[in-house]
This record gives C-alpha cells, structure tokens and sequence, in this order.
C-alpha cells in the first residue's frame, strides 16, 4: 500500500498495477482439493474477472465441468486492506496451495 492509499502491485522493483483507494483487488483461482487450489491471476478486479470468465467459459466448453466449477474469482476492496489481509495475500502468493482457503483465512480479518 502506497501512502496515497493506492495499492501497488510490484514485480521486483518495477510496478505492474497501481489500484485506486476506490477499486478492488481480483482473485482468480482453483479449489482443486488435491493441492489446496492454485491462484491463476492476481490483479485490478475488471481485468481477473475477464480472465476468469475466458477460462471457466473454455473448460465448460471443453465439457470439462467439474474443473470449470472448481474455479472462484474474489474481490477485495482495497479501502478494506487492513495489514493482517495484506499478510495473507502475500501467503497466498508466496506458499503453494494456500489460496484454496483464502475465504476462510480473510474472515476472521475482517
């Protein structure tokens, strides 16, 4: 979190996404049991949820249904980033399989 409230999406030194105090943080991600879920897209809201949909669209056309009804798609307003979420967001990038309890992690946070 910048100290203008913007919330700044980094890889290494250089920033990918800036996301307004007003907008919301995406989530895009599997719940495959067998390895605790998969995060796929982390980003502006607007722009997982389109990769979101492509995905979860393709495998229902593929008559992969069980795999396209495993994926979830979160927002999180960043106005609601308090430090203990933003750990846990950075757990979930960081440690494999983490982000398939994401919910569960973020509710006592709230």
């Amino acid at each position: 979190m910048g100290t203008d409230g913007n919330l700044y999406l980094m890889r290494g030194p250089d920033t990918v996404y800036s996301i307004p105090p007003d907008g919301k943080l995406g989530l895009f991600y599997d719940t495959d049991d067998s390895r605790g879920g998969t995060l796929h897209k982390h980003g502006p809201a607007d722009l997982v949820e389109e990769q979101f949909v492509k995905h979860r669209d393709a495998f229902r056309a593929a008559g992969w249904y069980e795999r396209a009804n495993q994926m979830r798609f979160v927002e999180i307003p960043v106005a609601s980033l308090t430090p203990p979420v933003i750990a846990e967001l950075n757990a979930c990038l960081s440690i494999s399989g983490r982000i398939g309890k994401i919910t569960e992690h973020l509710g006592p946070l709230h």
